[in-house]
């Protein structure tokens, strides 16, 4: 099974230092992963029927709890707090024993979920030497599950960062 939804894409703006705003669009994982993708829906979806609101694994699980407390946070602290959880959760799964997919798109929500604290100002939560462990736990993460991708997979990949406006990358 796939865990990446290659087809079912969410926007998000990311904050850039000397960049601005950057709007880039990700994949879901699962029935959970992803900013406003819950249960195997968009929160905002007009269907209002849940198809598989099961987590397809450890992974997905970490989302779903992290669905739960980010929801039922009221201040910006609050949410880093479940930021931080997520973070921690996927740092104590064992993404690799999952898959390749797991280990690339867990990799990528632990940088982008450690952005999202840094825009809200509370990556303090985590000492030097953690923002450390766990950016380069990620960074290995996404190594890891680019070369263990599938062939179907990697084209998803592919076909998904062709699709990007990846020119501030380069400049």
């Amino acid at each position: 099974m796939s865990g990446i939804n290659w087809g079912e894409p969410f926007q998000i703006d990311l904050t850039a230092p000397g960049l601005g705003t950057i709007p880039i669009s990700a994949p879901t994982y699962g029935n959970f992963g992803g900013p406003l993708y819950s249960a195997g829906l968009f929160v905002n979806s007009p269907d209002p029927a849940q198809p598989d609101p099961v987590p397809v694994d450890a992974l997905d699980a970490a989302f779903q709890e992290h669905d739960a407390a980010f929801d039922a946070a009221t201040t910006s602290s609050e949410q880093s707090a479940a930021d931080l959880a997520l973070i921690q959760r996927i740092q104590a799964t064992d993404l690799g024993g999952i898959g390749a997919e797991a280990s690339l798109y867990g990799g990528a929500a632990a940088l982008v979920t450690l952005e999202q604290m840094a825009v809200r100002g509370d990556l303090a939560l985590l000492p030097p030497e953690a923002l450390t462990a766990v950016t380069g736990d990620a960074l290995q993460n996404i190594g890891d599950g680019l070369a263990g991708l599938s062939a179907n997979d990697l084209m998803g990949a592919f076909d998904w960062m062709a699709q990007l406006n990846t020119g501030w990358l380069f400049s």
